[in-house]
Order: C-alpha cells, then sequence, then structure tokens
C-alpha cells in the first residue's frame, strides 16, 4: 500500500510542476491586456461594413445581359468586331476565320457593372481535388440554355436569344442562336440537344426528375420545344440551374456504344485500355478530354497527369461586350491542387486571383493580415445560401392527421 501511495505522489508532483510550466508559460506569454487595444481605422471600418452589405435591388435587379436588336447586323455597336492579340494573330495566319464568322449575327451581349473591360490575363485558382477542377465547366464558366441574372432573377437568355410559354405551361420554345458554334467551329443547333435526350439521356442514362413527363422536339435547326404532360411553370428556373441540356452530335455519335462506329470503339477501348463500349463513351465525355468540343468560355488546353490545370479561352464563344468585343476578357484559367488545409494558406500568399470556394471561417485572421504582402483583397461577401447549415424545428415531430 505504501509503495501505491509513493507512486501516487510522485505522479501528483509531475502533473503539479507540468502544470506549474503551463501556467508560467501563460503568464509570460499572455498579451498585456492592460493596455487598450489600438484603435481601428474608422475609413477601414465603413470601407469592410460596406462590403458587408448584400441588399437586394428588388425594384431593378442588376444583370449583365443586354436585350438588342439582331435587325441592326453589322451596323450595330455590339456586332463582333474586337478580339484578343492571341486570337487575332490566328485569323490574320489564316488559322481561324474571322471573329465575326466565328460568334455569329446573333451573339449574346454582356456588359459587366464596370463596363467595357481590357482582353487579357490569366485566372489563378486553387482547387481540392482533381474532381474540383470540373467545376470549371459549371461553376466558373460552363453553358445554360438560360441563366440567372446577379441576383437571381430575372431569368435571362443564355444558349438561346429568347423562349414563349404557352398559356398553360405544358409547351416552351426556345429559338436558338444562328451561327453559334461549338468550341471546334462545328454549327451549334437543335439537333445537339435532341441527340443529347434522345442517345445519350434516354437511351444510356435516366432523365433528370423535373422531365419527367414530358418530352422534346425539334422544330428546326434553331427552334427547340419542351413538351409536358402536366403544367411546368418552373422550367426556365430548372434550365437555369443545369449545364447538361447539349452534346456535339457530330463528335460522340462515333464513340456512342449503341450508335457509334465498331471499328473505332475498338481501337478506342484497346488504346485506352477499357472494358467496355460504354466506358469508352464515358471517357470521351470526361471533362479531361481536350478534344471534346464545349460551348464554354475556356476550354481545357491539353490533358496532363498533373497540376496546374489550364484552360483557355474559346475562340468561338459565342458572347461579345456592348462594344463588340468578343468574351470572355481572361486569355486562360489555371488551377493548382492543394489539400483543403493549405488552401487558405496559399491564398494569403497571393497566389489566387479571386476566389471564395475552400475559403473558410478559421483562415479569416490569415488572410486579414495577409493583404499587405500578399497584395489582395478581402471582400466581406456572405454566400448564397447564408450557411451550410439549415434548421428544421419540426423535422422530428410526428404529426397525425387523424
Amino acid at each position: 500500500m505504501r509503495a501505491i501511495l509513493r507512486q501516487l505522489v510522485r505522479y501528483a508532483a509531475a502533473a503539479g510542476l507540468i502544470l506549474a510550466v503551463f501556467l508560467g508559460a501563460g503568464r509570460m506569454l499572455r498579451p498585456d491586456v492592460r493596455r487598450p487595444p489600438e484603435p481601428v481605422d474608422p475609413e477601414e471600418v465603413a470601407r469592410v461594413t460596406a462590403r458587408r452589405d448584400v441588399s437586394l435591388n428588388r425594384e431593378a435587379p442588376p444583370t449583365a445581359w443586354r436585350e438588342v436588336d439582331y435587325a441592326e447586323g453589322e451596323a450595330a455597336t455590339w456586332w463582333p468586331q474586337g478580339e484578343p492579340s492571341m486570337l487575332a494573330d490566328l485569323v490574320r495566319d489564316g488559322r481561324l476565320p474571322p471573329v465575326a464568322e466565328r460568334v455569329g449575327p446573333e451573339p449574346l451581349v454582356l456588359e459587366g457593372p464596370e463596363g467595357v473591360g481590357r482582353h487579357g490575363g490569366t485566372w489563378f485558382r486553387i482547387a481540392s481535388s482533381e474532381g474540383d477542377v470540373g467545376i470549371v465547366g459549371w461553376r466558373i464558366g460552363g453553358a445554360r440554355l438560360v441563366m440567372w441574372s446577379t441576383e437571381g432573377y430575372p431569368i435571362v437568355p443564355w444558349v438561346a436569344r429568347g423562349w414563349e410559354a404557352s398559356e398553360d405551361r405544358r409547351e416552351w420554345t426556345f429559338f436558338l442562336r444562328r451561327g453559334m458554334r461549338w468550341s471546334d467551329g462545328h454549327p451549334f443547333t437543335a439537333g445537339d440537344i435532341l441527340f443529347w435526350w434522345v442517345e445519350d439521356v434516354n437511351r444510356l442514362g435516366t432523365p433528370p426528375a423535373w422531365m419527367r413527363g414530358g418530352d422534346i422536339e425539334r422544330v428546326d435547326d434553331h427552334t427547340i420545344r419542351f413538351v409536358f404532360e402536366e403544367p411546368m411553370p418552373l422550367l426556365l428556373t430548372h434550365l437555369a440551374g443545369t449545364h447538361d441540356f447539349a452534346i456535339p452530335e457530330h463528335y460522340f455519335r462515333p464513340y456512342h456504344p449503341e450508335l457509334g462506329d465498331p471499328e473505332l470503339l475498338a481501337r478506342t477501348r484497346e488504346a485506352l485500355r477499357l472494358a467496355s463500349d460504354r466506358a469508352v463513351y464515358g471517357r470521351m465525355r470526361s471533362l479531361f478530354n481536350p478534344e471534346a468540343p464545349r460551348l464554354w468560355p475556356w476550354i481545357y488546353r491539353a490533358h496532363t497527369g498533373t497540376p496546374p490545370y489550364t484552360f483557355v479561352r474559346n475562340p468561338y464563344f459565342f458572347a461579345v461586350d456592348t462594344e463588340g468585343n468578343q468574351l470572355p476578357y481572361l486569355d486562360r484559367v489555371q488551377k493548382e491542387v492543394r489539400p483543403q488545409n493549405l488552401i487558405g494558406i496559399s491564398a494569403a500568399q497571393g497566389q489566387v486571383t479571386f476566389q471564395l470556394r475552400h475559403l473558410r471561417f478559421e483562415d479569416y485572421t490569415l488572410l486579414m493580415d495577409g493583404r499587405d504582402d500578399g497584395h489582395y483583397e478581402v471582400l466581406h461577401w456572405y454566400q448564397a445560401t447564408r450557411s451550410p447549415l439549415t434548421v428544421f424545428p419540426n423535422l422530428n415531430r410526428r404529426i397525425d392527421p387523424a
């Protein structure tokens, strides 16, 4: 018993010594709370407060889309006529057609909040994984039939230049842009939407929930109609939220596992060491296939097994600004991959151009302290959802209607 007591005394003495060390270190290292904190610059406080203002303009919500009269033709200020030097050089060398031919006579016309911009530059971003790189195809680029405005509504034309709906909202007719092209220069038509719907979604996959009870009809090369058994008043909302509505038939039909070229499928399956024709089709549809034509503002340049992943401007992108300069303004988007816990540190070192994704509240102090050395600004914005958490107070309450 005495031996046990002696051992307990030793443990207690050791614990007391460790506690004393920690208390002494804490006393020496703690800040001097007797001095008041340094006063904060009132102008800095005002700037931060102003950037936290996310009030919505419900009377006149902002939108980058501009309605124009396509009948004006070449006389219009928005007529495609300006392009970056990197594309102008290719036109001069005969490797690209002129910008008006690439964009077409019915471009999407956009105007940013700061007016007309300048061509050039690279957008540096950081992703958490190779899969996370894929947001370039839907979040920071991509293409949709219609698009949300800056503050959500109104929904505005995008790939489609306009639409009409029947009074009962069972039929929706969309008018596509004449002269619009895929990134390889091949014309984009209603046939590409129909191929996606008939041969891709319905033959190889499952229609999205909002298209159940619906069908798509081709009216002509530049007109498509959505037809529903029941009224579908929210179709625009669904279309504004999806980037999957069309695929280039001229490229993907030869790789289709049921309709494609058997010899091409066999060669590709062997070259890529894939198990089936369906796997070949899936690989060709991958984001990391630089040969697949896109409608995106930036397209994958060349496949690489390691970062950085580089996306360059699409020479056939269908949008211009109000002075006819082909968009986008930026030449390329370059993405590095970092572990999640290092993304905030990388941003604080000035390694990103503009980014919200993967930056968390615990990074705030680090980001604010690094502004001068990293030559960046911290904008105090809220996410559109305001919080990743939602409270449902009645979720666990059982209600018996009887």
